[in-house]
């Protein structure tokens, strides 16, 4: 300790320890509506079941075909529907669970949206890409074409999400409201 210095008042310790301003929760915006939030929330429900078919098809190409090499373009967009599916969950409930709220935040929601909308059109350019290249028969085939539509539905639904949580989050480092 510093004999030089004086010990600090009550008054002092208060002030510094509002100066924290990194731990305080952000600013919420009062009027409790935003349409965005709304649509954002539909366009989460519209992508889910489009993931439906990707999980179907990549069950049973990798258990139904026991004599046939496994399709990797399909085994890649099963990898890229769970990373959907685990993004959606995320954002939903952190969005929308009050206990839960506290994990959410505007850069995360547009950090994993924009993941989303790249991804999704380099998945249907690789199964295209795939396809074109080396063919396909059989059974494959029809789950490629499956995989391929609802790929491309994805990346159609997730640029949207993408666009509306860029601008929330543009919105929330230009007046520090969180817009819920």
């Amino acid at each position: 300790m510093n004999p030089f210095r004086t010990p600090p008042t009550s008054a002092d310790r208060e002030k510094a320890s509002r100066s924290d301003s990194h731990l305080e929760e952000p600013k919420r915006a009062d009027d409790g509506f935003n349409p965005y939030r709304r649509l954002i929330l539909i366009l989460h429900l519209c992508i889910l079941p489009c993931l439906i078919p990707i999980f179907v098809v990549g069950a049973l190409i990798m258990f139904g075909n026991k004599g046939q090499p496994r399709n990797m373009g399909v085994t890649f967009t099963l990898s890229m529907a769970a990373k959907s599916l685990i993004f959606i969950q995320y954002e939903v409930l952190t969005a929308h669970v009050q206990r839960l709220k506290r994990y959410g935040g505007v850069k995360a929601y547009m950090i994993l949206n924009c993941i989303d909308a790249a991804l999704w059109p380099g998945a249907v350019g690789f199964l295209v890409q795939r396809l074109v290249s080396r063919g396909c028969t059989g059974k494959n085939c029809t789950y490629t074409y499956v995989v391929i539509a609802a790929a491309a539905v994805l990346a159609v639904l997730s640029a949207p999400c993408a666009f509306i949580t860029v601008r929330n989050f543009r919105y929330f480092k230009r007046t520090g409201i969180v817009p819920e």
